[in-house]
């Protein structure tokens, strides 16, 4: 005879029920492991505590093994040994105190199945009427082989019923036959269970995130209700990184209050997670989730927020993507703001020259190379040559030749620029930006097998050439020269190798800046592969101030001879350095300014739930300001490291997203803002 359990008047195990279901009950334990559905076909409860990142899901969990005085060990029922002795039989294993609530139940036969006539033949109901909710059986099946099926409801069942698991006519054994008719009605009882509710200074905790300010320091209450609360044992309130609150021990009122701030479980800045555990008689221990952010809030929640994230661009993989990113991009496989490698290099013009330039003959030029400070070069000015230019005279023997020196001041003015997507069908550009370990510095391996540039060379004679008799070249003449440069003109395309050391800093507008400390130094900047392969050539006089015309001649010839390739080392030297400095630079930064501004669209995976799985998200990215975001490290190739701006917000309603407004609903509690701490 089984034992009578009852609690508070109300039956849990009575001795009406068929007794063949529980036959051998006790005399050989079974410990069935169930597998806990992480989320409920309701989406509010669930087999184990939901820790969601930005707010609580209402659910319940049974603790496999769980503090106090329940150790976690339910023993389930076998089947007694004359199972199966008359025919096909079916025996039910769920604990003795009854079903739990979420309904999910182990059915053993005494002979293999057919598993599509029990699939087919399957019912349940509660007393009084009322079959499981979803579509018929109202659940799932899971066959652990022919003589062993588990079957989960779609959603939980009613608490504290009696319900019938019935068999129809159809349902026989792999061998055709029926189940014997004390098998076909496995009748069994539902266990009462705790549903709590909760608020957040009044706001209620489930569907929708909570957001408290800490302007005025506000206390923070939470209130919580629960249901057959003479059926606890014990409640218990947690904080997710650590701390308890006894809460009750005799918990039949039903209802508790705490302010949070003033208890040992005070929220921090950020997202606070909590939980209740509830102990019942049966020694089950489910948890009650609540969570809700706190701390200072933005003013703009859609702008970006100060140190929002981390990042840290390694050596190994993140660095090579962006020398990949300079690469492809010079290849001509993307734009970047509708613009190409040759649009930035080309970059902006004027005629204007600086005041320590030779301003003579307007002409347009590229502003992004020279070597001015700021953001603009505005032209190569001031590279001084001694006795540069000279002017020869043939006088009959005795005297011979005279000839007269002058030194010479000369700037170079880039007005063009053309970098090749390709040469002889190989890549033209190549990249490689590293930390090489035990350094402080970031290096820059700029490589190329085509290049081609249009100068402007304007030259002046300090000193004024003088041959004999009335002819003169006075001092301060000005020549205006054109000319051109060619990358591997006489060579074979092989890459041609530059390589910098930099500082890598970043401004308040999350711009990259990289500077060369010292151009002049080979150990900074090496430019022989790339001035010993790249040709000036084309030079030609396009004005000049002098009347002494035919003595030009001599002159221009002694600078195309002479002066051009004396300062040819400097010229590639300072076009390396804005190659490195501002326009390979300039590549990344309007990258980095569109992840700031326009930010980038991420799209849900299709496999989250509704409506997560429908949105659109826009995440925004900018550097925090540093002055050295190379980081070094002794054993390896270090990185980049810095702090980000960031924002993430959802696209709602936007055209391009085409995603209904109604599916962002409903919108979280309190200010709709981001906690910036």
């Amino acid at each position: 005879m089984l034992k009578k359990i009852s609690h508070s008047g109300k039956k849990i195990l009575d001795t009406d029920w068929p007794a063949g279901q529980y036959r051998g009950m006790g005399k050989r334990s079974w410990i069935i492991l169930v597998a806990i559905t992480l989320l409920g076909g309701c989406g509010h409860d669930s087999g184990t505590m939901p820790y969601t990142l930005f707010q609580a899901v209402e659910g319940e969990s049974d603790a496999a093994q769980s503090p106090g005085t329940n150790d976690g060990s339910t023993v389930l029922p076998s089947p007694p040994p004359d199972f199966g002795l008359d025919g096909p039989e079916a025996f039910l294993r769920i604990a003795p105190s009854g079903l739990d609530h979420h309904g999910e139940f182990e059915i053993v036969f005494s002979r293999p199945m057919d598993t599509a006539s029990v699939e087919a033949g399957f019912s349940m109901s509660a007393s009084g009427g009322g079959a499981p909710l979803g579509p018929t059986p109202g659940g799932t099946f899971s066959w652990l082989n022919y003589r062993h099926v588990i079957f989960t409801p779609y959603a939980p069942i009613q608490e504290n019923k009696t319900y019938t698991a019935h068999f129809a006519g159809g349902v026989q054994t792999l061998a055709g036959d029926p189940l014997l008719p004390d098998s076909t009605d496995l009748v069994f009882h539902t266990r009462p269970w705790v549903s709590m509710a909760h608020t957040v200074n009044s706001m209620p905790s489930g569907n929708r995130g909570i957001i408290i300010s800490s302007a005025g320091n506000p206390p923070i209450t939470l209130s919580s209700t629960w249901t057959n609360g003479d059926y606890i044992t014990k409640i218990q309130l947690h904080r997710l990184d650590g701390g308890t609150i006894d809460v009750c021990t005799s918990c039949t009122s039903g209802s508790y209050s705490v302010n949070l701030k003033s208890s040992s479980l005070s929220p921090t800045f950020g997202i606070n997670q909590y939980y209740y555990s509830v102990e019942t008689e049966d020694g089950a221990v489910r948890n009650y989730p609540v969570a809700f952010t706190y701390g200072t809030l933005s003013s703009n929640p859609n702008a970006l927020q100060d140190d929002g994230a981390a990042a840290f661009l390694d050596g190994t993989y993140l660095l090579p993507t962006l020398s990949r990113l300079i690469e492809r991009f010079a290849h001509q496989d993307f734009k970047i703001n509708n613009q190409t490698f040759n649009d930035f290099a080309n970059g902006d013009t004027q005629t204007g020259k600086p005041g320590n330039c030779i301003d003579y003959k307007n002409f347009s030029y590229l502003r992004n190379y020279g070597n001015h400070s700021g953001q603009y070069g505005d032209g190569y000015c001031g590279y001084h040559v001694s006795d540069g230019a000279q002017l020869c005279i043939d006088f009959p023997w005795p005297v011979g030749e005279v000839c007269s020196k002058s030194d010479v001041t000369l700037d170079v003015f880039v007005t063009g620029v053309n970098i090749p997507a390709e040469a002889d069908g190989n890549e033209n550009i190549g990249a490689d930006i590293s930390i090489p370990a035990g350094t402080t510095q970031a290096r820059v391996d700029l490589k190329g097998r085509k290049a081609y540039l249009d100068l402007k060379i304007e030259a002046t004679l300090d000193d004024g050439l003088v041959c004999v008799g009335a002819c003169v070249v006075s001092a301060g003449t000005e020549i205006l020269f054109d000319a051109k440069a060619e990358l591997n003109r006489s060579y074979a395309n092989d890459l041609r190798t530059s390589t910098s050391f930099s500082t890598l800093s970043s401004d308040s507008s999350g711009n990259l800046k990289l500077t060369i400390a010292n151009p002049d130094d080979p150990g900074q900047l090496s430019i022989a592969d790339w001035n010993n392969h790249l040709d000036v050539y084309d030079l030609s006089v396009q004005d000049t101030t002098s009347w002494v015309a035919d003595m030009l001649s001599s002159v221009v010839n002694s600078i195309g001879n002479d002066i051009v390739p004396q300062v040819q080392g400097k010229i590639v030297r300072d076009i390396l350095k804005d190659f490195n400095e501002r326009i390979a630079v300039q590549v990344l930064n309007a990258a980095l300014t569109s992840l700031a501004s326009d930010g980038v669209t991420l799209q849900l995976p299709d496999y989250l739930p509704a409506p997560l799985n429908q949105m659109d998200l826009n995440a925004k990215i900018q550097l925090s300001q540093s002055t050295n975001l190379a980081k070094s490290l002794s054993w390896k190739d270090g990185g980049l490291a810095n702090s980000l701006k960031g924002g993430m917000y959802v696209l709602n309603g936007c055209m391009p997203c085409e995603k209904p407004s109604t599916l962002i609903s409903p919108s979280v509690q309190g200010p709709m803002s981001f906690v910036t701490n």
